[in-house]
């Protein structure tokens, strides 16, 4: 597999880990996109492109590390 492929597949492969590890963490805590969207004071297509991979901020990262226990790296 080329090299530019691989690192494109890893990157994907990571960011579906994420996803699920935040769509996972939120249903242990009874919360929806939306509420924590509303935690975060953003719309909530905002948390949908971040959780999916397509945004990426910094405020999300730490907001999802501190109150949902995900570690998600940059």
């Amino acid at each position: 597999m080329p090299e530019n492929t691989e690192n494109k597949f890893i990157g994907d492969l990571k960011s579906n880990i994420r996803s699920r590890q935040i769509r996972t963490a939120l249903a242990m805590k009874g919360w929806s996109q939306r509420d924590l969207a509303a935690e975060l004071g953003v719309h909530e297509s905002a948390v949908s492109m971040f959780i999916s991979g397509k945004r990426n901020s910094k405020k999300f990262r730490e907001y999802i590390d501190r109150e949902l226990g995900v570690v998600v790296s940059a």
